[in-house]
């Protein structure tokens, strides 16, 4: 550790003076020669237009410009006895190199200037593993709100039935995701800390095969937002619509017959350019949205268990609003200063069924994250530059019905206890969880030309947490000899018992990488190695066969104080760490084809809640298995990814790209075997490394531009997953049940084999309109025989875990618009329609039948008198099903 400290402050003096992004930028490359003898043109100065990028040609005619932002542009040639040229359009991505190659003409007369259009190639020659660039021009064409609904667009992306993308068959978590150089992944449990309004992205890169050096914590995929910075004119813009859920004579989902235009509502805006004086530039965005969603209750029941106003109230609503704002300083050519402020809220319901009746008892969630970061570019010189980003995260996670757990509108848990199949006729939801964490960054970069073939860049970063977590269960009060006070007063039990949980850790992180990237005519090497630490500064237990602290098993330790026993209970973890080699290349056939191979390995701390998850292994005296417990000392998870691909560009307007992959998985987060304690009978279980998984398949994209005003996009993915487990409890829920351990590999709960993904963009004048169109084969389950009843004794047998398959789903959304133009504002005005057919696509089904609306159980339960509600009302699981129609108005106006 002493090392990494030394290492970490050598670096950070030697960036003391300036700051800048990571993986922020692209580059542009290419040669000045004369038109007439094609003689390199040495000195001649390329600028990039609007910034203070440029570079002059060598000796050779090469030029190269560094640490362009992306974004379309202007490049312009200049030099003395020739006719400056400009090509416009020149499009940048983050991580790539646009070629850009200058032919100048002979000429006597001064300022004359050629414009021309740039013609983007088809095909990425420098691209050496699968990634997607979307600028924020194909974003705002298509029928999309988030994030998420652009990812499940991407070949390779599978989504779960709660919603969860997943990359390549990887589990959700292994996915990092990055805005502006900035990891703001949720360490707890691998989701983004903060929501990006789509309106404020200038690129999205999602990254889905082997991603370079730079990238860490992440096994399957890197998901790389940059935000929009302010220009030298003022922009702006504004966005809404309204609308709602729209299916009539629905029997599944209750109350989405009748059209409410105001029930969904969303507001966005930006606002961009100089303030005060040019130099200094802003950006701002903020949105406000806010749906009563598609999964509704009836109020036939009050809390108490009176009767209720049978009103229709929605049960998955949300309100989110999400903030922007970026400050930038130009404080010279080479140099300039930037803070970035990014916060997102969400207040919301999850769908509950067993509350349909009793909705009042369903809990609210509260999700915020913040991110505040500070970064000074600064351009070393033509060739050099080099990074350090600062940045300060919170994300935060709350979820409680009554904020005040001592609330007497809580009534007593025995109001939740009712006969299977039937609703809730009363009662309250007694959880409460509170969970934050704070991240803390220090991110140095540094990128070097060391030739005009030759890009190197080395780095570190370091990152503290601060992770506190809370929860517990309300219970009923009692007094000081045991006895339930009456009438029932809201009570919660001390942090030493089960039902209450509380911890406060503090693990950090740091790393090191270097890479190189090579670019020849015939071939282009990516090629790095990766260095990672992880301390999770917590502790295991010392004797594992007596687990509580609180209520020792062994009698010497009963007659301890608690001090003396925290003297000897615990031992202190291992630090952890890894390397990384990564490697990518690309093999121009053509010059309109390309050849990329790429191999790496990949490693990720498991989520923090698997780390310190229940904490202080409070196991009863009872007989039983108790759990699951964290496990501080869990190692890195570990994949070895391949993978092999082909760009070709079949016709002007026609390309294709397909690519082979291959994942190894190991050392996933699986429970370990029950551990015995001292008294028999009573074991508990922890999380240990143990399941493997793998994935593999092949991915095809085809692009069509068509007359220049229709676009066709294609993605079709094949793919397996493969592995032990589907998620890390899947042991633990195996041995509750007296199931056999997995023996083998099966199909991943996201194992879609098939997935046909397209898009259709068309722009004529006015007009304009997307389509996009989504297939899936069905995920697969685990199914069972049906309960049958032989001498007396109640059967129930299943099959293999996951051998059958859910049915297929496909869903088609739409966006048509019109633009028109009012002094100083364009305007567009446009419908949005999601699921425009109304296809009601099972994400669930009953194990027994395969189908979500019908399973041989239902007709083996007999009539309750005291049931309020048919087992066959029960039986029928709304949100089992994807989302229905939905039917939104919209107009934006900008300047």
């Amino acid at each position: 550790m002493i090392i990494l400290r030394r290492t970490f402050t050598i670096l950070l003096l030697l960036a003391s003076q300036s700051f800048i992004f990571a993986g922020t930028t692209g580059k542009i490359a290419g040669y000045v020669k004369d038109q007439e003898t094609g003689d390199p043109l040495i000195g001649c100065n390329v600028l990039v237009e609007g910034t203070y990028l440029g570079a002059a040609s060598d000796g050779t005619g090469a030029f190269f410009i560094l640490n362009v932002p992306p974004g379309s542009y202007t490049v312009k040639a200049m030099m003395i006895g020739y006719t400056a040229k400009a090509i416009t359009d020149v499009s940048v991505a983050i991580d790539l190199t646009t070629t850009v190659n200058f032919g100048l003409q002979q000429t006597a007369i001064l300022g004359e200037t050629v414009t021309v259009t740039y013609e983007r190639p088809a095909i990425q020659n420098d691209r050496t593993s699968s990634d997607v660039h979307i600028s924020e021009d194909v974003i705002s064409e298509l029928p999309v709100q988030d994030l998420n609904d652009i990812l499940e667009l991407q070949s390779g992306i599978t989504k779960d039935a709660g919603g969860g993308i997943h990359v390549r068959g990887g589990r959700g978590s292994e996915v990092a995701y990055w805005v502006d150089g900035i990891p703001v992944t949720d360490s707890y449990d691998g989701s983004s800390a903060i929501e990006v309004d789509v309106n404020s992205i200038q690129e999205l890169q999602l990254v889905s095969g082997t991603f370079n050096a730079e990238y860490g914590q992440a096994m399957s995929g890197i998901i790389n937002i940059v935000t929009q910075t302010g220009g030298t004119k003022l922009n702006g813009s504004f966005d809404s619509h309204i609308g709602d859920y729209y299916s009539p004579n629905d029997k599944i989902m209750l109350g989405i017959d009748n059209y409410k235009p105001s029930a969904t509502q969303n507001y966005s805006f930006s606002l961009s350019g100089p303030l005060v004086f040019e130099k200094l530039r802003f950006f701002l965005s903020e949105r406000k949205y806010r749906s009563d969603g598609w999964l509704n209750g009836i109020n036939y029941f009050t809390t108490t268990g009176m009767s209720g106003d049978s009103i229709i109230v929605p049960m998955n609503w949300q309100e989110r609003s999400s903030f922007n704002g970026k400050l930038s300083l130009f404080l010279t050519r080479d140099m300039n200063l930037h803070f970035n402020t990014l916060i997102s809220n969400r207040e919301y319901q999850d769908y509950n069924h067993f509350f349909k009746w009793n909705p009042g008892g369903n809990p609210y969630r509260f999700d915020n994250g913040k991110n505040y970061s500070m970064s000074l570019n600064h351009i070393f010189s033509a060739k050099t530059f080099y990074t350090i980003k600062i940045s300060k995260s919170l994300s935060e996670y709350t979820q409680y019905l009554y904020k005040n757990p001592l609330n007497s509108l809580y009534v007593h848990p025995d109001f939740l206890n009712v006969p299977g199949y039937t609703f809730s006729t009363g009662g309250t939801d007694q959880f409460h969880f509170y969970r934050n964490t704070n991240t803390s960054l220090f991110k140095f970069d540094f990128s070097t030309q060391l030739t005009p073939k030759n890009l190197v860049k080395f780095g570190s970063e370091y990152r503290s947490h601060d992770l506190e977590l809370e929860s517990f269960s309300i219970v009923a009060k009692r007094d000081e000899f045991g006895i339930e006070i009456e009438p029932f007063t809201p009570d919660t039990l001390d942090t030493s018992t089960p039902s209450h949980n509380y911890y406060y850790e503090k693990p950090d992180e740091f790393s090191l990488y270097i890479q190189d990237k090579l670019e020849y005519r015939m071939f282009i090497v990516n090629l790095g190695i990766r260095y990672d630490y992880f301390n999770s500064n917590s502790s295991v237990l010392a004797d594992p066969s007596d687990p509580n602290i609180y209520y020792p098993f062994k009698q010497e330790h009963v007659n301890m104080t608690m001090e003396e026993r925290k003297a000897i209970w615990y031992k202190d973890v291992t630090p952890k760490t890894s390397i990384s080699p990564r490697l990518g290349l690309a093999f121009p056939i053509t010059d309109q084809g390309v050849i990329h191979f790429s191999y790496g390995h990949f490693f990720q701390i498991p989520s923090f809640q698997y780390l310190y998850d229940n904490p202080g292994f409070k196991v009863l005296t009872s007989g039983g298995t108790y759990g699951v417990y964290g496990n501080a000392d869990l190692k890195p998870q570990k994949t070895v990814m391949y993978e092999l691909g082909l760009q070709q560009q079949l016709l002007s307007d026609l390309s294709l790209d397909i690519t082979m992959f291959y994942r190894d998985i190991r050392d996933w987060v699986s429970t370990g075997a029950p551990i015995q304690t001292t008294l028999p009978g009573v074991t508990y279980v922890t999380y240990i490394n143990r399941d493997y998984a793998n994935s593999r398949g092949i991915v095809l994209s085809l692009r069509q531009n068509i007359l220049n005003f229709a676009f066709v996009n294609i993605e079709y993915t094949y793919q397996i997953a493969e592995g032990s487990n589907s998620n890390p409890e899947e042991e633990y829920f195996s041995l509750q049940d007296n199931a056999e351990p997995t023996r083998q590999i099966t199909p991943l709960d996201w194992d879609q084999r098939h997935t046909l993904n397209g898009a259709l963009t068309i722009n004529k004048k006015e007009w304009g309109g997307s389509l996009i169109g989504r297939y899936g084969s069905g995920y697969p389950y685990t199914p069972s025989y049906g309960i049958s009843t032989r001498t007396g004794l109640s059967l129930a047998s299943t099959l293999p875990s996951n051998s059958r398959r859910k049915p297929t789903t496909i869903e088609m959304d739409l966006k048509c618009s019109r633009s028109f133009s009012i002094p100083h504002f364009n305007g567009l005005i446009y419908v949005q329609i999601y699921n425009l057919f109304d296809t009601r696509n099972a994400n669930n089904v009953f194990s027994d039948t395969g189908e979500p609306d019908y399973t041989t159980s239902a007709s083996n339960v007999g009539r309750d008198i005291y049931s309020t509600n048919t087992v066959e009302e029960f039986i029928i699981y709304p949100d089992w099903y994807s989302t229905p129609r939905e039917i939104l108005l919209g107009i934006k106006l900008s300047f």
